[in-house]
């Protein structure tokens, strides 16, 4: 490890820092399976909420919730957490989906996130890579850095083109 480390101009630590993995969940069982057994090596503790409404208030069922013996692996690492909706029917999706990061970022402080902690929040689907996990678990870099997006800016960053039918920014 120490010789990657060095490959980029970081130094070895003198013990691994935590990693938490933090989700918001939804519905993809499958995806979820294949994340949480890919990065379970290098993770400290998975951290997961999950709604009884989709983005757009939608009613949906507990899906983690339903089938939680699946992931009994994960167990003693898992801190999850579910959250009512707020059912605003004709609301912009992005604002629950707000309510709910900002719940996510609650339920890190439950499950114990400090300062020197490695935080990996992403898409279910967005599965990282293993190997850079470890990576950063032992070397010390760069400074952290923290990139963010209001997400009541997003309507006027993204728009759906109906031509291309796909979303631009």
């Amino acid at each position: 490890m120490a010789n990657l480390c060095k490959l980029h101009g970081w130094e070895l630590r003198d013990y691994p820092r935590r990693v938490y993995d933090a989700v918001l969940f939804s519905n993809e069982i499958d995806m979820l399976a294949i994340r949480l057994k890919e990065i379970y090596p290098y993770i400290s503790q998975f951290v997961l909420l999950e709604s009884n409404s989709a983005f757009t208030s939608i009613p949906k069922p507990l899906n983690f919730a339903m089938n939680r013996e699946k992931f009994d692996f994960i167990e003693s690492r898992l801190t999850y957490r579910t959250i009512g909706g707020r059912f605003v029917k004709g609301e912009n999706p992005f604002i629950e989906e707000e309510y709910q990061r900002v719940a996510v970022d609650h339920l890190l402080r439950v499950a114990g996130i400090e300062d020197d902690d490695l935080l990996i929040m992403s898409d279910v689907d967005e599965i990282p890579s293993a190997h850079t996990i470890n990576l950063l678990r032992w070397c010390d870099g760069p400074p952290p850095i923290k990139i963010t997006l209001d997400i009541s800016l997003m309507p006027n960053l993204v728009q759906f083109n109906p031509y291309l039918g796909s979303f631009q920014s």
